[in-house]
């Protein structure tokens, strides 16, 4: 985003962040990360902190619990660590949520590549498409509404 200068509007959820402190980030946006769990810490709260048109929003709490009014993503970033640690963010019900804060063309990522993960994305509604993996991983996951929107990728699965 800063080196295409593009706005980036970031919304994360997470009911037990990090304290501040554990923010060992070494990046120019360093600030805005511990400004929001500074923020959070001291009240509960969704906070939100931006620098030049970057914008994270922190909410301290379950993504079920999430209240994002009108808000079309181009892009979900999904990663609540593995599915035997998280069970309740990999069902369908997770995948219709982030659906329905996707744009049509709008695409969700994850590093999983669990045939039960990618079922579930599709049980959801959403076309799922096998990815190159990143750094270590072999393969990803990324899904949309939109076909198109995962060209030139293999598709996997249609709802």
């Amino acid at each position: 985003a800063i080196e295409l200068d593009r706005p980036l509007v970031l919304h994360s959820f997470d009911p037990n962040p990090m304290p501040p402190e554990a923010c060992q980030l070494n990046h120019s946006l360093s600030s805005i990360v511990k400004d929001v769990l500074l923020g959070v810490r001291a009240s509960r709260q969704p906070c939100t902190a931006s620098i030049d048109r970057i914008s994270l929003t922190l909410h301290p709490v379950r993504w079920q619990d999430g209240q994002i009014e009108s808000f079309e993503a181009d892009a979900v970033y999904h990663d609540p660590f593995a599915p035997q640690v998280n069970p309740d963010c990999w069902t369908p019900d997770t995948f219709k949520w982030a659906a329905k804060h996707l744009k049509h063309s709008g695409r969700l990522a994850t590093y999983s590549a669990a045939g039960h993960i990618r079922r579930a994305m599709r049980d959801a509604g959403m076309v799922v498409a096998r990815a190159p993996g990143f750094g270590p991983k072999r393969e990803m996951t990324v899904a949309s509404m939109d076909d198109k929107a995962l060209h030139p990728l293999n598709i996997k699965y249609r709802p």
